[in-house]
């Protein structure tokens, strides 16, 4: 079995809950989809909760080349709000930084592992418009595999594209039947730290010889205490309160 949690953004206290979730169940893989800062104010406890576990597989996303090399285009078309608490994770790193190498994408058992989608890496495109959907099918044949697993857009789905039609299956677990002759699944896992319209999961894959089973498992912590500690932090109040609202129903993402 695989457990697969993305968008950890700065969250220490929800990926303690998912570590703990994962080790209830019977997992050979743990995988994580990349953006593991910003937004949160716990950059530090999450690199530390991230190298304790050295068996883990990671996987980059946009907001981890942030805080690499860097990426100067990216960061100057964020909005105001975002910027700040990128240059306020950068103060709290300093030299600190993952220890853990980062892919740009993991294939394992037929299947596809990356942070946004199919296409080459530093395409962010999300995962949300049917066309999208149709256009990874074609990109995920091309790299001769039929299953794409996502994160990015901070929100659980399951797709099926057959005959240039995507349809979206309901439900936190699924069963497909699956051979050569499938339609391609695309799995977007949700965000473990930073939620958008529901709650944080993690996606739980079984991968049998004509079956895949999908399992979306909520974690569960205090969430009141993660809003709490940006709202004192040091950031400016209009970011500060930005920040807080993806916990709220005024969200502004």
């Amino acid at each position: 079995m695989i457990a697969v949690l993305s968008d950890i953004h700065a969250n220490a206290r929800a990926l303690r809950a998912a570590f703990s979730a994962v080790e209830s169940r019977d997992v050979g893989q743990v995988i994580i989809l990349g953006d593991l800062f910003t937004y949160g104010c716990d950059p530090i406890e999450v690199c530390d909760l991230i190298d304790s576990r050295p068996a883990l597989t990671l996987v980059a996303g946009n907001h981890d080349l942030l805080y690499g090399a860097g990426n100067d285009l990216q960061y100057r078309t964020m909005p105001a709000y975002i910027r700040e608490s990128v240059d306020w994770t950068r103060e709290q790193l300093g030299s600190r930084r993952i220890e853990t190498p980062m892919a740009e994408c993991v294939f394992a058992d037929d299947m596809l592992f990356a942070h946004a989608n199919p296409f080459p890496f530093g395409d962010w495109t999300y995962m949300t418009t049917d066309e999208s959907l149709i256009r990874a099918a074609e990109a995920l044949s091309d790299l001769g595999v039929g299953i794409g697993v996502f994160g990015h857009t901070h929100r659980r789905r399951l797709a099926i594209i057959e005959d240039g039609r995507a349809r979206t299956l309901t439900g936190k677990r699924v069963t497909l039947d699956v051979d050569a002759r499938r339609p391609a699944v695309i799995a977007n896992s949700g965000s473990v730290g930073q939620p958008r319209g529901e709650g944080s999961f993690i996606l739980f894959l079984h991968r049998a010889a004509s079956s895949l089973e999908l399992e979306w498992m909520e974690v569960l912590y205090d969430q009141a205490a993660h809003v709490d500690s940006i709202l004192k932090s040091t950031m400016t109040a209009a970011t500060r309160e930005a920040l807080a609202g993806f916990f709220t129903a005024g969200s502004p993402a």
